[in-house]
Order: structure tokens, then sequence, then C-alpha cells
């Protein structure tokens, strides 16, 4: 049961990262920031790495947290409801990589 939750965790996290790479790359050929592509990057490489079993990824990804954090601030400010969408999904992710489940 264990190496079910932790693939498919890893399955929706490469799912998110694609969809965040993708979209995140058409916005920025439109003129917008490149965080949304730089972020689903990161994704995908902690799912990468996830899978090889890497210690590393729960560091990266939490690293990527940390400064998804304070873009998130400088973009909206202390606005909660403009920051929720920038960070829940990723929060939630990340919490996920904490719990003794994935950590083994």
């Amino acid at each position: 049961m264990q190496r079910f939750l932790n693939v498919a965790f890893l399955l929706v996290l490469v799912a998110a990262g694609a969809s965040l790479a993708w979209l995140g790359a058409r916005l920025l050929m439109l003129g917008g920031s490149p965080w949304y592509l730089l972020s689903g990057l990161v994704m995908i490489v902690t799912a990468v790495l996830g899978w090889r079993r890497a210690p590393v990824s729960i560091a990266l990804f939490w690293g990527f947290l940390a400064v998804n954090l304070g873009w998130a601030f400088w973009e909206v400010g202390l606005d909660g409801w403009a920051l929720a969408p920038r960070l829940a999904m990723p929060v939630c992710l990340g919490l996920y990589m904490l719990t003794p489940i994935y950590r083994r």
C-alpha cells in the first residue's frame, strides 16, 4: 500500500509539473512570468528524484516552496485570496513529502 501511495503521489507531481511547465511556457511566450514554467520543471525533477528514492528530492521541493513563498508575497502581498492559488497546491504536496510514508 505504501508503494502504491508513493507512486500515485509521484504521478500527481509529474502531472502537476507538466501542466505548469506547459502552460507556464505559453504564458512566457505571451510576455508573462517565467515562474510557472520553472515551477513545473522543479516539480518534474522532484518527481524523478523521488522515483529514484533520492533524499535530495525533499530538500529540493522544500527549497522550491521557500522561494515560491517569497515570490507569492512579492507578487500579491498579503492578500489571502490571491495567495491561496499560488501556495495551496505546492504546500499540500510538500506536506505529503514529510510523512513517514514518503520518507521510507
